[in-house]
C-alpha cells in the first residue's frame, strides 16, 4: 500500500485544483520559506482525520480554507484527496480486495466536514479504522513535522508508548477494548435497572394475584346474574311475542278497511280522468274559436291602422306643400336683397384701398423717428454707465474701508473684554474652589464605600440565611411528604382492614327496622371489643364468631315488639357483666351481655391441658386454647382460617392502633406544616428584605458610581483649568500685540476712506447734466411713440374695414349661390306634392270597405265562442261533483291509514322490544329457544327480578373490582418470566464481555512486549549508525506491559548524558529519527513524511541520515521536505513548490534520474 497521488483544491495556499503524483519511493519537496511546502504535510494529516486546528497551525478548522490574497478572493471550500495503490492488499477489512483506495475530505466555511471513501460518503471513524494498525493516522509516527522531533524525544512515557502501540498494531485492540468496556458499563447499568424493574414487577404481581382472585369471585356472581337475567329476558320476550300476535290481527282488519276506501277512491279518480279528457277537448275547442276571434280582431285593427296612416300621410303632404310654397317666396326675396348688398360692398372697397396705402406710409415715417431717438438713448446709457462705475468704485472703496474700521474697532473691543476675562481666569480662586470640592467628594466616596461594604456584608449574611432556610424548607417538605405518605399508607391499610372486617350488609327489612328503632347500624360488637392479651384474640373470635357483627344496644327489652324482621336480626346488650376468673371474659373488655357466653369458656394454654380441664367442667361449660381450638362436652370446633391468618378481632385491634398512629401522624403533619409555614414566612420576609437591601445596594452603588464620576469630572476640570490658566497667560500676550497692530491699521484705513469720499463728491457733480439730457430724450421718445401709435391705429382700422368688406362680399356671393340651389330643390318638391294631392281619397275608401267585411265575420265567430264556453262549463260542473266523491273516499282512507300507522307503530314497538330483549339474550350468550323450553309453567317475572336484586347487592359489595387483573396477572407473569430470561442473558453477556477484555489484554501484552523488544533491538542497531557510535535503547516505565510507559535513553559517543532534554538539537533529531526508523524496520507504514527533520543536523550527520533514508526507501515510500542539498542529492524526484503569485502555491516537478541521463547524453 503506497501513496500514488494527492489532489488539493482550496486548501491553504493551494487555491487552484492541484494534483501531485508520487511516482517514486524517495521524493524531495523543496522551495523557499513560506511557499507552502508544509501545507502538503498538513493536507495529509487533515484528510486522515485530524480535527485539531492547532495541530494544523490554525485557530479554527475554517483556517485550512484559502482566505484570499491581494489579487484573489477567498474560496468557500477546501478539498484534499489521497489515492493509494493497494495491490498488496495491506488495507484490511472490506477494502482489502480493492487495488486502489481513495480517501477524500471536504470542509466548508460553515464548519461542515464531509469524508468520502472510494467515492462514497462515510464517517470519520471509517477513515480512522481503515488506517488502524498500518502506522498511518493524523498523529502517527509516519508523519514527522517541524517541532515534532523534540516532542518525540521529550514526550511523556505514556505518550511515547502510543507510537509503539501503533507499530504493534494494537491500536485496533485498544479501540475494541474501549468499546467493550463501554458495553460492559452499559450492560451493568441495564442489569441494575433490570433488577429494580424485576423487584417492582414482583411486588405488582403479588398485588395483581389478590385482585385476580377477587375478580374470579366477581365473575362467578356475574355469570349467575347473567343466567337469571337471560331467563327474565326470555319470559318478557314471550310476553312481547303474544302481544305482537294480537296487534298483527287487529292490523289486518284495518288493512281490509283501507282497501275498500281505496277502491272507492280509485273509481272516482277513473271517472275524473274521463271528465278531465273531455274538459281538455272542450278547452281546445274554446281556444281554437278564441284564436279565430283574435285573428279577425287583429286584421280589423291592422286595416284601421292603415286607414289612419293614409290620413296622416295626406295631412303631412298638405302641410309640406304650404310650407314649401312659403319657403320659395322667402328665398326669392332674399336673393334680391343679397344682390343689392353685393353691389354696395364693391363700391366701398374701391374707396378704402387708397386711404389704406396713405396710412401705411405715415406709420413707416413715425417708426423711423422712434428708432433715431432710441439710438440717442443708447449712447446716453453708455455715458451714464461709465459715470456710475466711477462713482460706484469710490463708494465701494469708502464702504469697505468703513466696514474694516468697524471690524478693527470691534476686534479691539473684544480683545479688551477677552483680556479682562483672561485676567479673571488666570487667578487661583476657581482652582481653590474645585480643590475644595474634590476633597469633599473624596470624603463622601470613602464614606460611601464603607456603607457599601456594610450593606454587602449584611446582604451576604441574609443570603446565607435564605440559603439555610431554603435547605430547611426542602428538608421540611421532604419530611412532610414522608409523613403524608405514611399517613396515606396507614389510612389505606385501615380502609383495607375495614373492608375485610365489613360483613354482609343487612337486608332491607333489617336496615328499615334498625332505622325505625333509632339504632346505629354501625355500632357493632366487633368495634367495642378489646382483648387485653393479643394471644387470645383468635380464641375470642372463634367463640363470638356469629356475634361479632351484632348490633350493640342499650337494653334488649325496649326493642322486643311485634314488628321484628322476619330473620337475620342480631342484637347484643351493651351492659357489662362481671368477668369470671380463668375464662375468656377475664381477657375481654367491652363484650357487654356476651360476657356471659365468654364466662362459660375456660382458657387453657394447649390442647392437652384443655382435655384435662374439660373433665372438670359442667356440661354447659367449655374450654379453648389460644389457637382457637374449642372443646365442649362431646364436641370440638376449630377456626375456619389458617393459624397465621389474622382474624376479625386482630384486624380490628390493628385498625385501632393504626387510628392512634394516624392521629399522631396528623399531629406530626400539622407540626411540620406549621414549621414549614414559619420557615416560608421567614424566607419570604428575608427575600423581601434582600430585594429591598439589594435595591438599596444598587442605589448606593449608583450613588457611589455617580460620586466617582463627579470626582473624575472634577479632576478633569482641575486639569483643564490649569491648562486654561497657562493658555490664558499666553493668549494675553498675543492679544496685546494684536491690539497695537489693529490701532495702526485703523489710522491707515481712515485716511484711505477720506480720499474715497472726495472722489464720490466729484462724481456727484457730473450727474445732473446727464440726468437733464435723459429727461429731454425721454420726452422726445414719448411724442414720437405717440405719433407712431396714432398712425398705426389708423392703418389697422382701415385694414380691418377692407378685410371685413372683402369677407362680407365673399359671404354674399356664397349665400346667393346656396339660395339658387335651394330654390331649385324646393320647386321640384313643390311639383311632387301637387301631384300627390291631386289623387284624392281613393286608397282610404278601399281600406274601409275591407274593414266592414271583417266586422261581420267577427260577430259570427263570437257566437261560436259562446257555445263552446257553455259546453266547457257543463263538463266542469260534472268534474266537481265527481271530485267531491273522490275527496271523501281519500279522507276516509287517510283516517284508516292513520289508524293503520298507529297500530303498525305499536306493533313495531312491541317487535322492537322483543328484538331488544332477544339482542340482550344474545349479549348474555344464551339461546332463546333453549330458555323458552326451560321456563317452568306459571312462572312470574318478579321471582327472577328478586333474585337479580339479591345478586346485584352481593356484586356491589365486592366492587370495586379490577376485572383486568386476571389478564394483567397473566401478562405480568409473562413479563416477569421475560425479565428473568433477560437478566440471565445480561449476566451471561457480562461474563462474555469480561472474558473478551481478558483476552484483549492478554493479546495486547504479548504483542506490545514483542514489539518493544524488537524496536529496542533495532534502536540499539540504528543509533550507532546515525551517531557514528554511542548507545541508545528503550526502557519500560512500569511493571505492567498493558499500561507501562516507554522512555528513550541515549548516550552519544564520548558523552555521559543523564537526562534526554540535555541533548543538543541535532542529537535530539538523530535520536528521534533512530526511534522512528526502528519502528519502520519492524512495521513499515505505507509512507513516511519528514518535514525538515534534517534542519538541525550538520553535513556529516545529514550524510548518514540521507544514506539511511535511501536504504529504507527500498521498502518504504519517503516524502522529504528539506532545504539541505545533501538530502536533495539522494532524492529520485524533486517536487518544487513556488509562490510566484503572492499567497498562491504552485508546483514544479523534476525527475532527477532522467535529468542526469539527458545531461550525460
Amino acid at each position: 500500500m503506497r501513496l500514488t497521488a494527492m489532489k488539493l483544491s482550496g486548501f491553504k495556499s493551494f487555491v487552484e485544483p492541484t494534483t501531485i503524483k508520487f511516482p517514486s519511493n524517495l521524493m524531495g519537496i523543496v522551495g523557499p520559506n513560506g511557499c507552502g511546502k508544509s501545507n502538503i504535510i498538513d493536507a495529509v494529516r487533515w484528510v486522515m482525520g485530524e480535527t485539531s486546528a492547532r495541530q494544523l497551525r490554525g485557530e479554527s478548522m475554517s483556517d485550512v480554507i484559502f482566505s484570499g490574497s491581494s489579487s484573489r478572493k477567498p474560496v468557500a471550500t477546501a478539498t484534499v484527496e489521497l489515492i493509494f495503490d493497494n495491490s498488496d492488499g495491506r488495507a484490511g477489512g472490506e477494502y482489502a480486495d480493492y487495488n486502489e483506495i481513495s480517501v477524500k475530505r471536504q470542509v466548508t466555511r460553515d464548519g461542515q466536514s464531509i469524508y468520502w471513501l472510494n467515492g462514497t460518503k462515510c464517517r470519520k471513524k471509517d477513515i480512522v479504522n481503515l488506517f488502524l494498525g498500518t502506522g498511518l493516522g493524523p498523529r502517527s509516527y509516519a508523519i514527522i513535522e517541524q517541532g515534532m522531533i523534540s516532542q518525540i524525544v521529550e514526550a511523556r512515557p505514556e505518550d511515547l508508548r502510543a507510537f509503539l502501540e501503533e507499530a504493534a498494531g494494537i491500536s485496533r485492540y485498544k479501540e475494541r477494548r474501549r468499546e467493550t468496556e463501554n458495553r460492559i458499563r452499559h450492560t451493568r447499568e441495564n442489569l441494575e435497572r433490570l433488577s429494580d424493574l424485576r423487584e417492582e414487577v414482583s411486588k405488582h404481581l403479588d398485588k395483581l394475584k389478590r385482585q385476580a382472585n377477587a375478580a374470579e369471585r366477581y365473575k362467578k356472581l356475574k355469570a349467575r346474574y347473567r343466567a337469571d337475567e337471560a331467563r327474565l329476558m326470555a319470559l318478557r320476550w314471550r310476553e312481547m311475542k303474544a302481544r305482537s300476535e294480537g296487534e298483527e290481527k287487529a292490523l289486518r282488519e284495518v288493512e281490509n278497511q283501507l282497501q275498500s276506501a281505496l277502491s272507492t277512491q280509485r273509481s272516482a279518480e277513473k271517472e275524473l280522468e274521463a271528465l278531465r279528457q273531455s274538459q281538455h277537448e272542450a278547452r281546445d275547442a274554446v281556444s281554437k274559436v278564441q284564436g279565430e276571434l283574435y285573428e279577425v280582431a287583429a286584421e280589423i285593427a291592422r286595416i284601421e291602422q292603415a286607414i289612419e296612416h293614409q290620413r296622416e300621410i295626406r295631412k303631412r303632404q298638405q302641410s309640406e306643400y304650404s310650407e314649401t310654397e312659403s319657403q320659395l317666396n322667402e328665398l326669392k326675396q332674399h336673393l334680391v336683397l343679397d344682390k343689392a348688398q353685393v353691389k354696395e360692398t364693391s363700391e366701398l372697397l374701391a374707396r378704402l384701398n387708397p386711404e389704406l396705402e396713405a396710412a401705411r406710409e405715415a406709420e413707416k415715417s413715425s417708426q423711423s423717428e422712434v428708432e433715431r431717438i432710441d439710438e440717442a438713448l443708447e449712447s446716453w446709457q453708455e455715458r451714464w454707465q461709465a459715470h456710475q462705475e466711477g462713482a460706484g468704485t469710490a463708494a465701494s472703496e469708502a464702504e469697505l474701508l468703513r466696514q474694516r474700521i468697524e471690524h478693527l474697532d470691534d476686534r479691539m473691543n473684544r480683545a479688551a473684554d477677552r483680556l479682562k476675562a483672561l485676567d479673571e481666569q488666570s487667578g487661583d480662586s476657581a482652582l481653590d474652589r474645585l480643590a475644595g470640592e474634590k476633597e469633599t467628594l473624596a470624603e463622601r466616596i470613602v464614606s460611601s464605600e464603607s456603607s457599601l461594604d456594610q450593606m454587602r456584608e449584611a446582604l451576604e449574611s441574609k443570603r446565607g440565611r435564605v440559603g439555610e432556610l431554603r435547605k430547611g424548607i426542602e428538608q421540611l417538605r421532604n419530611e412532610l411528604e414522608t409523613a403524608r405518605a405514611k399517613r396515606h399508607e396507614r389510612q389505606a391499610r385501615v380502609d383495607s382492614l375495614r373492608l375485610l372486617n365489613r360483613g354482609e350488609d343487612d337486608d332491607g327489612d333489617i336496615a328499615s327496622w334498625l332505622d325505625r328503632q333509632g339504632l346505629d347500624a354501625e355500632a357493632r360488637v366487633l368495634h367495642r371489643l378489646d382483648v387485653s392479651e393479643r394471644a387470645w384474640s383468635r380464641a375470642v373470635e372463634t367463640v363470638l364468631e356469629d356475634w361479632l357483627q351484632a348490633v350493640r344496644v342499650d337494653g334488649i327489652d325496649s326493642h322486643l315488639g311485634d314488628d321484628l324482621p322476619e330473620a337475620g336480626l342480631r342484637l347484643a346488650d351493651g351492659a357489662e357483666i362481671d368477668a369470671r376468673a380463668g375464662t375468656l371474659s377475664e381477657k375481654v373488655r367491652g363484650a357487654g351481655a356476651l360476657g356471659a357466653v365468654l364466662s362459660r369458656v375456660h382458657c387453657m394454654p394447649d390442647l392437652e391441658a384443655a382435655r384435662d380441664k374439660l373433665a372438670e367442667l359442667d356440661d354447659h361449660e367449655s374450654v379453648i386454647t389460644p389457637e382457637g381450638v374449642w372443646l365442649g362436652a362431646g364436641w370440638l370446633r376449630q377456626p375456619a382460617g389458617a393459624a397465621d391468618e389474622a382474624g376479625l378481632l386482630q384486624r380490628e385491634q390493628e385498625i385501632r392502633e393504626l387510628g392512634e398512629r394516624i392521629e399522631a401522624d396528623e399531629a406530626h403533619i400539622t407540626e411540620i406544616e406549621s414549621r414549614l409555614a414559619e420557615a416560608r414566612d421567614e424566607r419570604e420576609r428575608l427575600e423581601a428584605e434582600l430585594s429591598r437591601d439589594g435595591s438599596e445596594l444598587e442605589s448606593g452603588q449608583r450613588e457611589h458610581a455617580r460620586l466617582q464620576g463627579q470626582l473624575s469630572s472634577l479632576e478633569s476640570r482641575l486639569e483643564n483649568l490649569e491648562r486654561q490658566r497657562k493658555a490664558a497667560l499666553e493668549e494675553v500676550e498675543t492679544l496685546k500685540a494684536r491690539q497695537a497692530e489693529d490701532s495702526d491699521a485703523v489710522s491707515v484705513a481712515r485716511g484711505d476712506m477720506e480720499s474715497a469720499l472726495k472722489r464720490m463728491e466729484a462724481a456727484e457733480a457730473g450727474r445732473e447734466p446727464l440726468q437733464r439730457e435723459r429727461r429731454d430724450l425721454d420726452e422726445a421718445r414719448r411724442q414720437a411713440r405717440q405719433r407712431l401709435a396714432e398712425s398705426r391705429s389708423k392703418r389697422e382700422e382701415l385694414s380691418l374695414k377692407v378685410e371685413s368688406s372683402r369677407a362680407g362680399l365673399e359671404s354674399l356671393r356664397q349665400s346667393i349661390e346656396r339660395m339658387d340651389n335651394q330654390v331649385g330643390q324646393l320647386q321640384s318638391r313643390y311639383l311632387e306634392l301637387s301631384q300627390a294631392l291631386a289623387q284624392g281619397d281613393e286608397p282610404v275608401a278601399e281600406q274601409q270597405k275591407k274593414r266592414d267585411e271583417l266586422l261581420d265575420g267577427r260577430l259570427r265567430v263570437e257566437e261560436r265562442l259562446r257555445e263552446a264556453r257553455a259546453s266547457l262549463e257543463s263538463l266542469e260542473a260534472k268534474w266537481r261533483e265527481q271530485d267531491e266523491i273522490r275527496q271523501k273516499a281519500s279522507g276516509d282512507a287517510e283516517q284508516i291509514r292513520a289508524d293503520q300507522s298507529s297500530r303498525q307503530l305499536a306493533l313495531k314497538e312491541t317487535q322492537l322490544k322483543a328484538e331488544t330483549i332477544a339482542g340482550r339474550i344474545a349479549e348474555l350468550d344464551a339461546d332463546l329457544d333453549e330458555l323458552l323450553g326451560e321456563l317452568p309453567e306459571g312462572v312470574e317475572a318478579e321471582k327472577y327480578q328478586r333474585e337479580l336484586e339479591t345478586l346485584e347487592q352481593k356484586i356491589r359489595r365486592l366492587e370495586p373490582v379490577n376485572l383486568a387483573a386476571i389478564d394483567e396477572y397473566e401478562t405480568e407473569s409473562e413479563r416477569k418470566d421475560y425479565l428473568d430470561r433477560q437478566h440471565d442473558d445480561l449476566v451471561e453477556a457480562l461474563e462474555t464481555l469480561e472474558k473478551a477484555i481478558s483476552r484483549i489484554d492478554r493479546d495486547t501484552r504479548t504483542r506490545f512486549r514483542e514489539t518493544f523488544e524488537q524496536v529496542n533491538k533495532n534502536m540499539e542497531t540504528l543509533f550507532p549508525r546515525l551517531f557514528g557510535g554511542g548507545h541508545g535503547h528503550l526502557e519500560m516505565v512500569g511493571e505492567d506491559w498493558l499500561s507501562a510507559g516507554v522512555a528513550i535513553l541515549a548516550r552519544p559517543p564520548g558523552k555521559r548524558i543523564a537526562r534526554i532534554h540535555l541533548l543538543s538539537g541535532g542529537e535530539k533529531a538523530l535520536t528521534a529519527v533512530a526511534f522512528v526508523f526502528s519502528i519502520f524496520n519492524l512495521n513499515p507504514a505505507p509512507f513516511c513524511l519528514l518535514d525538515e527533520v534534517d534542519a538541525p543536523l550538520d553535513d556529516a550527520n545529514v550524510g548518514r541520515f540521507s544514506d539511511m533514508v535511501r536504504e529504507m526507501s527500498e521498502q518504504v515510500q519517503f516524502l522529504v521536505v528539506t532545504h539541505n542539498k545533501v538530502t536533495m542529492e539522494v532524492a529520485h524526484q524533486m517536487l518544487g513548490v513556488t509562490m510566484r503569485e503572492p499567497g498562491v502555491s504552485r508546483l514544479v516537478s523534476v525527475d532527477l534520474d532522467r535529468a542526469v541521463a539527458l545531461a550525460e547524453a
